[in-house]
């Protein structure tokens, strides 16, 4: 009776040490998004062309893409328009729908380490990885497509571990519809349900039944994309740049066997980099847990691959004169999404590309811990010496299964195709991973100083992303300021006004024919390309622009200014009018 007592007993305060660590992110969540203040209606980013869709379904009832889009979108679509009920539509509205979106993903991310058998402690720090990352985060200020996706991919993999794991049917047909719903909003969250179809036979078994009910599921996501892409089609919903980046995929898959051999190793150096950086919290205070448990041997062998994988990290970064940031789309080397380097002086961008260096050599270690943990995960898989359990070894072929399906497209992409914000899905896979290979039941305390790395890590990740998205939020808030004074003070139309890329698009990028004149007696097709929505860019063509610096032919009708936290500063923002003599 006491042994039961017990146990009982046990369960209960894991439950609410479960539930303490979850209450602490929200805090935490709803603390980081009052700091950066969402409240605005203005596009960010992309979503000018999401909020579009929204627009329509609220005015007219009927859905519809705009020609920027290149996802599926049918899911968040309905769920902005859900949060644009009360008050109509805004952006302010759609941002709370993603943030909303954002504390779900997060909270998911510590429950599925939790289903991966890692402790609350280390469930807690993934998660508060995943909030605090500067991709995850700015973006859940926007009305982007990657934190619903992510979101979406997160509660199906959730559900569908849940139910392996349980045996439940319902929690495995929750993870599939789920997963359904992911496809409907971005095409690669396909890859979720071969992944469970393989996880599901290694753990109920090969035969002719079990192959039926693991890979049935998958055709069944197939032809609901496939059936959904058709409907667009038929339905003349189908945007220009629909499956625009699998087009692409395309043209690298048919280029030369060393050309794509270049461009999957670039991509997964940079991969790596990303990725080893923002676990470095998680992984500084893991890798000591294995450590210890190897041999002397073993220990010499962990080392020396850790010096060589940074070592000629380092060496091939200078040679080719890389640093991070490495791709684009968000984080840029003065903050997230825009670049001001003019405004800097010299010594300040001196500093700043130091920063960076070392911040790439940060990720280049990181990146060789990761190594090891996919060496580790291999062999336990292919090393029949290694007795693992089923539960673990289905769930390891799930998660590496899941991480080389997702690399396998982008990682053929060139730099140009593709955007650092599609890193974020790797995020929980890898630190699953990481609890996965790593060793439980250890009694050492871990090491004071990794303690105190993975902390202070955490607090520079958060005090740089909470101030790079509060700059990023008030710059465009200021700049839509002094739109909207132009169209309402001076009655100018939007046509006169070059106010940015996201100005641009909201106004004219939806419609290629009214963004490019040159579409305009073309038949619709598909097979669009970014560089065709020239409305976009800009040009010398317009009566009224804004920039952040005063600009030759131009006179400065108005200056607007914000503060900015990051390099604490004050900035100013120019209404500029073109000389009529210029």
């Amino acid at each position: 009776m006491s042994i039961t007592n017990n146990l009982s007993s046990k369960k209960f305060k894991l439950s609410i040490l479960d539930l303490k660590n979850i209450l602490v992110i929200i805090f935490i969540w709803s603390a980081t998004v009052i700091l950066v203040n969402p409240l605005g209606n203005f596009p960010l980013n992309d979503d000018w062309a999401y909020g579009w869709s929204v627009k329509t379904l609220l005015e007219t009832g009927n859905f519809q893409l705009s020609d920027w889009t290149a996802t599926n979108l049918l899911p968040q679509v309905f769920w902005g328009a859900l949060f644009c009920l009360p008050f109509g539509f805004s952006f302010t509205a759609l941002r709370f729908s993603t943030l909303t979106l954002g504390l779900i993903g997060v909270i998911t991310t510590y429950d599925l380490l939790r289903e991966a058998n890692s402790s609350p402690k280390y469930s807690l720090v993934g998660a508060l990885i995943v909030a605090l990352n500067p991709l995850y985060f700015v973006l859940s200020n926007s009305f982007m497509s990657d934190v619903p996706s992510f979101t979406f991919a997160i509660l199906a993999l959730y559900f569908l571990i849940r139910g392996l794991k349980r045996n439940s049917h319902f929690e495995i047909l929750i993870g599939i519809v789920v997963a359904f719903v992911s496809i409907l909003n971005r095409q690669s969250n396909l890859i979720i349900l071969p992944a469970f179809g393989f996880a599901y036979l290694l753990k109920k078994g090969l035969n002719s039944r079990n192959i039926v009910k693991a890979f049935f599921p998958t055709l069944v996501g197939i032809a609901l994309y496939l059936s959904y892409s058709k409907w667009l089609q038929l339905t003349e919903r189908i945007p220009i740049l629909y499956n625009f980046q699998a087009k692409q995929l395309l043209k690298s898959f048919s280029s030369g066997f060393l050309e794509i051999i270049s461009i999957y190793s670039e991509n997964l150096l940079i991969f790596s980099i990303y990725l080893g950086l923002f676990l470095f919290p998680l992984l500084i205070v893991k890798f000591p847990i294995q450590y210890h448990k190897l041999s002397f041997t073993k220990k010499r062998i962990s080392l020396f691959t850790i010096f060589i994988i940074v070592a000629a990290g380092i060496v091939y970064c200078l040679a080719a004169k890389k640093q991070m940031p490495l791709v684009g789309n968000v984080i840029n080397p003065f903050g997230l999404v825009y670049e001001e380097a003019f405004l800097l002086k010299p010594i300040s961008i001196t500093i700043i590309n130091i920063i960076w260096k070392n911040i790439t050599i940060v990720g280049l270690i990181g990146s060789a811990l990761l190594f090891q943990y996919f060496s580790i995960a291999f062999f336990k898989l292919v090393n029949q010496k290694q007795n693992i359990e089923v539960e673990k070894k289905w769930l390891l072929v799930l998660t590496l299964f899941t991480i080389f399906m997702y690399f396998l497209p982008i990682g053929v992409l060139k730099k140009i195709y593709w955007f650092d914000r599609y890193l974020i899905f790797l995020l929980p896979l890898l630190m699953m991973l990481v609890s996965i290979t790593t060793k439980n039941g250890s009694k050492k305390r871990i090491a004071s100083w990794a303690v105190s790395t993975s902390l202070i890590m955490l607090l520079l990740y958060g005090g740089f992303t909470i101030s790079a998205t509060h700059d990023y939020l008030s710059w465009n808030r200021v700049r839509w300021q002094a739109v909207h004074d132009l169209m309402q003070e001076f009655q100018v139309s939007p046509n006169q006004i070059n106010g940015g890329f996201e100005f641009n698009g909201w106004y004219f990028g939806n419609r290629l024919e009214k963004c490019n004149p040159k579409y305009q007696k073309s038949p619709r097709d598909s097979s669009g390309n970014w560089a065709d929505f020239t409305c976009l860019w800009g040009g010398n063509n317009y009566k009224y622009t804004i920039s952040l610096v005063p600009q030759i032919g131009y006179k400065v009708e108005k200056t607007y200014s914000y503060r900015k936290w990051l390099l604490w500063s004050k900035e100013n923002l120019y209404l500029l009018r073109q000389n009529t003599n210029a």
